[in-house]
């Protein structure tokens, strides 16, 4: 017998730390972006005003299931609507799913079942960031309307570029080609004669910390020289990065670069490793220095290591132009929304019908 409790507190939340990592491990769906880390960074800095509604799936006591979701008011047609959607923001590098550790079907039905239940919560779902791999996407698409819960067609929601960590790292880098190896050369020796070039690589907690640190005030500099602003949202994004840095920090999963030329930063690099993939985090670089390509000898260097790591995997979380010179491997994630049948869904589901048809005609 399942059973299905809803979340609705930040200290409720937190205390699920340990086991929903420990489910995430158990599911094959080890993704960062699926972390109880991840979701708390969200939650603190992206979230704070939206109303948690994470379900917790337990058989005999046992966590076999977990649903991040939360409840965000937005505007349609000029009309406030409650979503049901993931606890991330809605930006293209975030991901969802819900967390299984074994039975797809039966896990996915008692969350269904809640929702559906509990349909005077919200008035439309939009499930972002789905992985095309996940189980969830054929299980949900069958499950839904047995519980009273239409989805529409699935839709391209972003993709992210990936690597295979396979066979020796100067194989890769041979078969990357002759020119591209000039070229490379060619940025390192340009930077080289600006002065003594070094990159310090750090796992240790307090100097992840000192290092993540330096690599953010690098987006200051960039708005001091370029005499702009920085906007408040750098500030945002700095906190909750190294809000992660100090949550992986703790058992050596973070890991942070630098690279300086005679003592001056140029660039900074921050990966996590979840499992055995290494996410690539965060890239900045000194425009001062960006004519001599200071991001790709960087993620030379963060390659080569992660090569030699043990690592079997990169995930770079997006499909950054400097990232496809080195992989054209991608990984798509999709989106859905669903409604359920109280008036305020029906007249939601109709409106986005009628719009997609108009929009249809209107094409052709």
């Amino acid at each position: 017998m399942l059973q299905v409790t809803r979340i609705t507190t930040d200290h409720e939340f937190a205390s699920l730390a340990l086991e929903w990592n420990e489910l995430l491990e158990c599911s094959r769906q080890q993704d960062l972006l699926l972390s109880h880390e991840w979701f708390t960074m969200c939650r603190r800095w992206f979230c704070s005003r939206d109303a948690l509604y994470v379900l917790a799936v337990r058989r005999n006591g046992r966590l076999v299931g977990a649903a991040p979701l939360q409840i965000r008011t937005v505007r349609r047609w000029g009309i406030a609507l409650r979503q049901l959607c993931f606890l991330h923001e809605s930006l293209p590098w975030y991901r969802g799913d819900f967390i299984v550790a074994d039975d797809t079907d039966q896990v996915l039905t008692a969350i269904l079942t809640y929702v559906s239940a509990n349909r005077q919560d919200w008035d439309m779902a939009r499930f972002e960031g789905i992985s095309e791999q996940s189980k969830t996407i054929a299980a949900l698409s069958r499950l839904a309307p047995r519980h009273g819960i239409s989805v529409g067609s699935w839709e391209f929601y972003n993709e992210a570029s990936v690597m295979s960590v396979q066979g020796e790292w100067e194989a890769f880098l041979h078969a990357c080609g002759v020119h591209f190896r000039k070229h490379l050369r060619n940025y390192e020796n340009r930077l080289r004669r600006l002065g003594q070039l070094e990159i310090q690589t750090t796992r240790e907690p307090d100097e992840v910390e000192r290092l993540l640190r330096i690599v953010y005030t690098l987006q200051e500099d960039n708005h001091r020289y370029k005499e702009e602003l920085s906007p408040e949202s750098d500030r945002v994004s700095a906190e909750a990065g190294l809000f992660l840095g100090r949550a992986f920090a703790r058992t050596g999963a973070a890991e942070v670069k630098l690279m300086t030329v005679d003592g001056t930063p140029v660039a900074g690099w921050f990966a996590v490793d979840v499992g055995r993939t290494s996410y690539a985090l965060v890239t900045k670089h000194n425009v001062q220095f960006a004519k001599h390509s200071p991001g790709m000898v960087m993620m030379q260097a963060y390659l080569s290591d992660t090569w030699r790591s043990g690592a079997e995997r990169i995930d770079c979380l997006m499909t950054w132009p400097y990232v496809q010179r080195w992989t054209s491997q991608t990984e798509r994630y999709l989106r859905v929304e669903g409604f359920h049948g109280g008036f305020r869904s029906r007249i939601i589901r109709f409106v986005r019908g009628m719009r997609a048809k108009y929009q249809t005609v209107a094409a052709v």
